[in-house]
């Protein structure tokens, strides 16, 4: 019985967290739908499972900008940034990633869901926008300050 091909591309992914820096880029995005059994045409895709490959930036999604959920947990981000396309965006998971800071929200109006446990924030804030967010997970931060504009 031959090995699944997707599984052999999936340890490539496993390849890309080694060395110099992997910034998530489309065709990155489209290897990793590939290998892990989604749509490689963008805009068929509704979720992004893109957990664990490495990345160190987020970019690449413009032609993504119908998904829902964006699973980005495991990663090697430092910033929250390249979402601006995503206005549809209603989950997002960037748990266990090197996060110091809450940003680069403004434009997801939509997101109902926000996993950001398990980084290195120390202040939450920059959520005042996020009119929808019905769930924040901050878990396993270094949190020592709470905005003061947010209200329950």
């Amino acid at each position: 019985v031959g090995e699944d091909p997707r599984v052999a591309e999936l340890d490539n992914c496993r390849d890309w967290t080694i060395g110099e820096p992997r910034p998530m880029c489309e065709t990155a995005i489209r290897k990793v739908c590939s290998a892990r059994g989604q749509y490689e045409t963008p805009h068929l895709n509704d979720c992004l499972y893109l957990q664990m490959c490495g990345f160190t930036s987020i970019g690449g999604l413009q032609a993504y900008s119908g998904i829902h959920s964006l699973f980005l947990m495991s990663n090697q981000l430092h910033r929250i940034e390249g979402l601006e396309c995503l206005c549809r965006l209603r989950m997002l998971y960037l748990n266990s990633n090197g996060l110091t800071h809450i940003e680069g929200l403004q434009h997801c109006k939509n997101l109902e869901y926000l996993n950001i446990s398990n980084n290195r924030i120390r202040t939450v804030m920059n959520l005042e926008e996020l009119t929808s967010l019905k769930t924040l997970i901050v878990a396993n931060n270094h949190i020592c300050n709470i905005a003061s504009d947010l209200s329950p």
